[in-house]
């Protein structure tokens, strides 16, 4: 193999070890289950919301989910968590009804924002 040849093959593989997977799989109850790949700073930013949450801070959890969206725009489950902290502050609140059609727009059938909505 030629010196550029070889450079090309090296370069390539360097490459290739920054790419993302777009499927992982996780343990979730004792299961495997095979999910799209999650930033660690939304994953970071949504437990520092869910424990904001737990606590009742939900000002703070507000912004932790916020920055979880930011990070994450196409979760689901940080759009329902938003709509749920929101509508628990003011069941009238307009940006929780926005959240949860931003969650069900993007997962039509998922059930934890239905279940919010219903609430």
């Amino acid at each position: 193999m030629r010196a550029s040849s070889l450079a090309l093959v090296v370069a390539a593989a360097s490459l290739a070890a920054c790419v993302q997977p777009t499927r992982v799989e996780r343990a979730y109850d004792g299961d495997v289950v095979e999910g799209r790949f999650v930033d660690p700073e939304a994953y970071a930013a949504f437990l520092r919301g869910a424990l904001a949450e737990a606590g009742g801070r939900r000002a703070d959890a507000l912004e932790a989910y916020a920055d979880a969206a930011a990070l994450e725009p196409a979760s689901p489950e940080v759009w329902t968590r938003i709509g749920d902290v929101r509508c628990q502050s003011d069941a009238r609140d307009a940006g929780a009804e926005q959240a949860l059609s931003r969650a069900l727009s993007l997962q039509p059938a998922y059930a934890p924002a239905w279940a919010v909505r219903a609430r």
